[in-house]
């Protein structure tokens, strides 16, 4: 699986999903089917419109050949940053 971004807000979803999708040239249509959710969910997760349910999401992450990651804990719990020497503060 590519390593993206750590997914913490529906903006970086968003962006994350639509580079994803573009770069394998797949319409909102295709990524759907491969997901087993709407055309319409595509678009939603898109647009950053709303929070849409986490099952669907990692379907959509899984077509997509995305491995999401665990959401951080605070960096004095943690041995050091992301693998990709990303600090996130909480």
């Amino acid at each position: 699986m590519v390593s993206r971004p750590f997914l913490h807000n529906r903006e970086r979803l968003a962006s994350t999903v639509t580079q994803a999708r573009t770069e394998r040239h797949w319409t909102t249509a295709t990524l759907a089917q491969r997901a087993g959710v709407g055309p319409r969910f595509i678009e939603s997760i898109e647009a950053a419109e709303h929070r849409p349910e986490l099952a669907k999401v990692l379907a959509v992450l899984n077509a997509l050949d995305i491995e999401p990651r665990a959401i951080p804990t605070p960096h004095h719990w943690t041995a050091g940053p992301d693998p990709d020497g990303t600090s996130h503060e909480l």
